[in-house]
């Protein structure tokens, strides 16, 4: 039972302060819309994520003359950890919608937990490629 009503409130609240943020999701009246709504928010983040990554992928070149860097190692690590991060994402947010799959609120806390991890990840690989 406190899931629900935790539920209640967190949309309650996370509707009003979306209204107030300009959120594309604000008018959404009713679950499907919701979920609508988040997977497109969701593939706009995701095409955010990957451009931050093919940024990041095209600046790690030699800068200078005399740059030992083994440039082709740091790409082949970093795809590997983009490869881990996702399946970190997927089963983060997969455990959350296990969490609430016994309420209409799982599809709406899912997308917003991938949105989420999304934006970080892309706030980090900006970050990283501003070094």
């Amino acid at each position: 039972m406190h899931k629900y009503l935790l539920a209640v409130c967190v949309c309650s609240f996370s509707l009003n302060a979306s209204a107030q943020a300009s959120d594309p999701c604000a008018s959404a009246s009713n679950t499907i819309e919701v979920n609508e709504c988040a997977q497109k928010v969701l593939k706009e983040k995701d095409g955010e994520l990957n451009r931050a990554y093919q940024a990041l992928l095209k600046s790690l070149n030699p800068s200078m003359a005399g740059d030992t860097t083994d440039y082709a190692s740091v790409k082949r690590e970093l795809a590997e950890a983009q490869r881990s991060w996702i399946k970190y994402r997927d089963s983060d947010c997969s455990a959350k919608y296990k969490f609430w799959e016994q309420g209409s609120i799982r599809g709406a806390m899912y997308l917003s937990c991938l949105k989420e991890r999304t934006e970080q990840r892309t706030a980090e690989l900006r970050k990283w490629a501003e070094m």
